[in-house]
């Protein structure tokens, strides 16, 4: 089960998200292309929600658009702000 009796993310749903992030660093850092990591953390902020954890996906998504935006990965940068409009996170995104 995702959450516990008391309405908490279980801990075993946070090792898997912990084994699953620490995996996907780890094919990451391979890729020299920084838009890789910028896709990493868009995925990862999806994971989160899927877990419902709202301000840790928020804050990955935050870090994908940084990382985007700095790279110059206008694609990228699209398409993180599309996944934020689609999961309907807009108005709490934009509005810090």
């Amino acid at each position: 089960a995702l959450r516990g009796d008391n309405g908490r993310i279980s801990p075993e749903t946070m090792r898997l998200v912990e084994a699953w992030t620490i995996q996907r660093e780890v094919e990451t850092e391979r890729d020299p292309a920084n838009a890789s990591r910028a896709i990493f953390e868009g995925e990862r902020a999806e994971l989160y929600l899927a877990v419902g954890d709202r301000g840790e996906a928020l804050e990955c998504f935050r870090q994908a658009l940084y990382i985007a935006r700095q790279e110059k990965s206008e694609g990228v940068y699209k398409q993180i702000v599309e996944k934020v409009d689609n999961f309907g996170l807009g108005e709490d995104f934009f509005s810090l």
